[in-house]
């Protein structure tokens, strides 16, 4: 009656169905059978419902992005966005490929060395991503430099003196401090540098247009403002050595997005690209002077002064500078010290999945305990703070989070607090995401991508309207994508217990379509790969499931009616 193969699948799919339910692969039918495992701890039964009558916003397949996807990220796991920023492209030259390390490797110049513009990598890069419907997201230097070739650096020792470190194969690179550790002070950035100004990245925009079309051919590629210029101060100090204040990024800010905008009218600019919390409370400038900068300004919130400044220019010139806010985030969670991000043990990876509530909760803020700590004062919700502001001051304007980074991703945790963040990004409407440092191919975290973007490696994806779901155990999150093109309603259920499954009995919210639903799960018991199987549906609005202990499912439902 079943092969080896099928026998193979037996442990997985048992936890996922419930016990009246049938596994199908390739015309086989195998009944799940709990004497296969063993004593199991007996499942917790959750009465959970999904809130289909009023469904939210479409959900945007940009949120599933990385920064420098590889092939696997893009065929396999189905990205949608790929980005290509971080500390190097402050210094990017579009005309050569050369770029700077800064702060993270001795001050030091790298790259391509191109021998003309048409040769650089971007160019071939965006042709694969426009093949394969993978939208780009490319970084604009702003700081008005960029490096004058693949090899130099900022701070020689020959020239600046002895410092505290050098780089190992090139001992006259320094490290831009005194053997002390004080900075070295007054070095010339043309050392490393070479001036570049909006005129400069305006024909950049120029040049990609005239290879590519303008950039709102599909796929799109859009423009990012830099990256993190509240911290250019340390991190790119050899051309930026004074801290940003609001006045400064404000003027980059419009000198850049209309160089951007006059090149190519149909650009998407991004910005202002800031490192994390701080950077988006207060500018660099405000770090120095105890405040001084905010209450120049009459605010309490940088963020929210740099969206009034939008649409203060759009009510003035009628031109929206700046098309996506956009922002980065790390979690400022710490368990005995020691950052979420970061660690590994249970109390590690049970705070990580709290801390996902950082960016959707209004009200939580980590007290201790299983939770971690933060130096972080206030409850951040970070997502429906911003989604606030952009509502009150300038609602045409979208809102991404191009790095993020919660660890964990060679870890099933590390899947969970993924489809945790979807969620998140998906119920708080967000337009864009991208992971920096993404899940390497087989990873848990990996697959997690894979589950919401090609679940069966033919396409299948988690699209169409967001839908909130309920659930009265803390263990258990719920919530759907209804597709109204193809008539289907997809269900993700994560169950964060470690011991034990949920025993689910959802109310759809709709009716469903009698037949065989899909399933697909990725669990504690096989990190490494999508387990596939079936259900029996009957016509009504309920749907009954298994959800293992520590996993993530996926159904797939008809639906015979969308309200």
């Amino acid at each position: 009656m079943t092969s080896g193969r099928m026998l193979a699948l037996l442990p997985a799919l048992a936890l996922v169905l419930p016990p009246s339910a049938t596994v199908g692969q390739a015309g086989e039918m195998v009944v799940a059978s709990s004497t296969v495992f063993g004593a199991l701890p007996a499942p917790v039964k959750v009465r959970a419902a999904l809130n289909s009558g009023k469904p939210g916003r479409e959900i945007s397949r940009l949120i599933f992005g990385v920064s420098f996807g590889g092939e696997a990220h893009k065929r396999e796991a189905g990205i949608a966005l790929d980005r290509w920023g971080g500390n190097r492209w402050t210094r990017f030259d579009w005309k050569t490929g050369n770029d700077a390390a800064g702060g993270d490797w001795y001050f030091m110049n790298g790259g391509q060395a191109a021998k003309s513009p048409a040769e650089v990598w971007i160019h071939e890069a965006i042709r694969a991503n426009r093949a394969l419907g993978i939208e780009t997201l490319v970084t604009i230097p702003i700081t008005g430099w960029v490096a004058k070739d693949n090899y130099s650096c900022s701070f020689s020792v020959s020239k600046y003196g002895v410092q505290k470190d050098a780089e190992k194969w090139n001992p006259d690179h320094g490290n831009g401090q005194r053997p002390d550790g004080t900075p070295v002070r007054g070095n010339d950035p043309n050392d490393a540098g070479k001036p570049a100004g909006p005129g400069y990245m305006g024909e950049f925009v120029d040049f990609l247009e005239l290879l590519h079309g303008p950039s709102s051919k599909a796929p799109r590629v859009h423009f990012a403002l830099d990256n993190e210029p509240g911290i250019w101060n340390s991190t790119h100090r050899d051309v930026h050595p004074e801290p940003v204040s609001y006045d400064e990024l404000w003027e980059r800010t419009v000198a850049y997005a209309n160089a951007i905008k006059d090149a190519d009218p149909t650009a998407m600019v991004w910005g202002p690209v800031e490192w994390g919390w701080l950077g988006i409370l207060r500018s660099a400038k405000d770090g120095e002077n105890n405040g001084a900068d905010s209450k120049a300004h009459n605010t309490d919130f940088l963020l929210k002064w740099y969206i009034q400044q939008l649409a203060a220019h759009k009510r003035k010139t009628g031109r929206l500078l700046v098309d996506v806010i956009d922002t980065h985030d790390y979690p400022e969670v710490y368990i005995d010290g020691k950052k979420v991000g970061e660690g590994s043990g249970p109390a590690v990876e049970r705070a990580r999945l709290l801390a996902v509530r950082t960016w959707w909760d209004p009200k939580y803020k980590p007290n201790g305990g299983e939770q971690g700590t933060t130096w972080i004062w206030e409850p951040m919700g970070l997502l429906p703070r911003i989604q606030g502001m952009i509502r009150e001051y300038l609602p045409e304007l979208k809102l991404a989070i191009t790095e993020y980074g919660f660890g964990g991703n060679d870890t099933i945790n590390g899947a969970l607090v993924h489809s945790l963040l979807f969620r998140a990004l998906m119920r708080e409407g967000a337009y864009a995401a991208c992971e920096f440092g993404p899940p390497k191919k087989g990873q848990p975290a990996f697959l997690a991508f894979k589950l919401f973007r090609n679940y069966d490696s033919a396409g299948g994806a988690f699209e169409g309207r967001y839908i909130d779901g309920s659930s009265p155990d803390p263990e258990l999150t719920v919530f759907g994508a209804l597709d109204r093109k193809k008539g289907l309603l997809r269900v993700a259920a994560v169950n964060t217990d470690t011991a034990t499954a949920r025993e689910v009995d959802l109310d759809a919210g709709l009716t469903l379509a009698a037949g065989a639903a899909r399933i697909f799960a990725l669990g504690r018991d096989d990190p490494h790969s999508i387990t596939a199987g079936s259900l029996e549906v009957k016509a009504s609005r309920r749907l009954a499931f298994e959800v293992p202990a520590y996993s993530v499912v996926m159904v797939e439902c008809r639906t015979a009616r969308i309200p």
